[in-house]
């Protein structure tokens, strides 16, 4: 579990790092595209009816934009989690080594004290 869980940090790390791209600045584009679409809707024209380039282009650009947001949150939320258990199981696992290790003590010291003699 312990590997598991640090190949899926690993994985997620390279996810995240696979889009190349600054959040801040996306985020910052986000806006303005949602604040031109809000404009758009107040001045009582459907950007849905609008049949301009500039218009579907922008569209998509805030479509992917949104999917990318989205991605990325769903991202932190996975690392946060992992970071959260991580610490938690790998202490189980030494807690657990350690129990073992005293356990094995203990039967080591029974076993030659009952041992009989030669």
């Amino acid at each position: 579990e312990v590997k598991a869980l640090r190949g899926l940090r690993v994985a997620l790390a390279a996810r995240r790092a696979a889009y190349g791209r600054e959040v801040a600045v996306d985020a910052e584009r986000l806006q303005a595209l949602r604040a031109q679409e809000k404009d758009l809707e107040k001045a009582g024209i459907s950007s849905r009816s609008g049949r301009s380039t500039s218009t579907i282009a922008n569209r998509r650009e805030l479509l992917v934009l949104q999917i990318v947001a989205a991605e990325q949150r769903i991202i932190s939320d996975h690392e946060a989690l992992v970071d959260f258990a991580l610490p938690l199981l790998e202490e189980m696992v030494n807690t657990t080594k350690g129990l073992v290790a005293a356990a094995e003590a203990i039967v080591d010291r029974f076993c030659a004290a009952t041992e009989p003699p030669k």
